[in-house]
């Protein structure tokens, strides 16, 4: 009878690659989870700096069908956020109107947990992206309890391009590259395995 090797690298192999898959898919939900109320994958800072009495930070992306804006609004003397902002942030429409969208704050103050920082999301509808590729000018107004301070940023409306992550891409490499090798060997040790069991027979 044949003897089974102390180093088995069949199951080596099989254990790495439940490992794998399962940390990947952990990843994946990691990823969702951070950018499913926050920043995007794919989005931008299109402004940071001090405006009167704040420091305001602010990131987008195009999410068809709308644009998504995220607003960090911090005391410029502390850098402690400003949890009670008001935010208006307009454009011009295609006939010249002007659209206002106001911000909702996120977490709700009544929902928020003491080490949660807030932010603040608006969302501009956006049916067709290229209407809004020359109209990129944002004007936003911030009211809180220190004051009312406005500031303009231009935003480069475009379609999302396509991102992968480079874990996702290295776990699929390592997963389809470990499959195809464990095939192999286990098509090898197989063919072994029968080899052995037939001379057994014939001796």
């Amino acid at each position: 009878m044949f003897k089974i090797e102390s180093i088995d690298l069949y199951r080596i192999v099989t254990t790495i690659l439940i490992l794998a898959t399962v940390l990947s898919v952990v990843m994946f939900f990691l990823v969702n989870q951070v950018f499913a109320n926050g920043r995007h994958p794919g989005a931008k800072e299109v402004f940071a700096g001090p405006v009167d009495l704040y420091h305001v930070s602010v990131f987008s992306v195009v999410l068809t069908p709308v644009l998504h804006i995220n607003v960090y609004v911090d005391q410029l003397e502390n850098r402690e956020p400003v949890n009670d902002a008001i935010i208006d942030i307009s454009t011009s429409a295609n006939d010249g109107a002007v659209i206002t969208v106001r911000a909702t704050a996120y977490p709700e103050p009544n929902n928020r947990l003491p080490e949660q920082i807030p932010y603040y999301i608006v969302n501009f509808p956006i049916q067709d992206v290229a209407e809004y590729e020359n109209k990129n000018l944002f004007h936003m107004t911030v009211n809180s309890n220190l004051g009312q301070s406005r500031v303009q940023f231009p935003i480069d409306v475009k379609s999302p391009e396509g991102t992968i992550g480079i874990e996702i891409i290295g776990f699929a490499v390592i997963f389809l590259s470990g499959s195809a090798w464990l095939l192999f060997v286990r098509k090898k040790r197989s063919r072994k395995i029968i080899g052995k069991v037939l001379n057994d027979i014939h001796n």
